[in-house]
């Protein structure tokens, strides 16, 4: 039998070499569509973490300022929903961030916790620091806003 020279088709290694070509660019491009998901996860967390930052900011500045209750005038009552009573003397000092959960925690729905803190040294003017800690996908993430409320 004569071989013919003319035949069309791929051979068995041109088409080995092809799908080895393919196969390397869909690895190429579903690496990228898994690095831009979670890309886009992480900057959903820093959102939600500085959208809650910003939110309890504004609520503390929404609380009237008053003098801690050491340099109130004699016969002066404290305001309970004073910045200074309501966030450092009674258990409000820190906060649920609904929306970012932190791996780190034992509770159950593992919800990320945001912590308040107020430098009363000066007494006309506090320093307020809202903070959010967690374990996001991409490791530990801090977001700190930090303001001064005078009087």
């Amino acid at each position: 039998m004569k071989a013919r020279r003319n035949q069309s088709g791929l051979s068995l290694i041109e088409l080995v070499i092809a799908m080895s070509v393919i196969a390397i660019a869909m690895f190429g491009i579903l690496s990228m569509i898994v690095h831009s998901m979670q890309t886009k996860e992480t900057l959903r967390e820093l959102q939600i973490a500085k959208e809650a930052v910003s939110t309890k900011m504004e609520e503390i500045k929404s609380h009237p300022m008053q003098l801690p209750p050491t340099f109130l005038p004699l016969g002066t009552t404290a305001d309970p929903n004073s910045v200074y009573n309501f966030y450092t003397l009674t258990a409000n000092a820190s906060f649920q961030v609904s929306g970012i959960t932190d791996s780190r925690l034992l509770t159950a729905d593992k919800t990320a916790i945001g912590n308040i803190k107020i430098d009363a040294t000066n007494p006309y003017l506090y320093e307020v620091m809202v903070t959010v800690n967690w374990v996001g996908r991409k490791g530990p993430a801090v977001i700190t806003r930090r303001s001064l409320i005078a009087q």
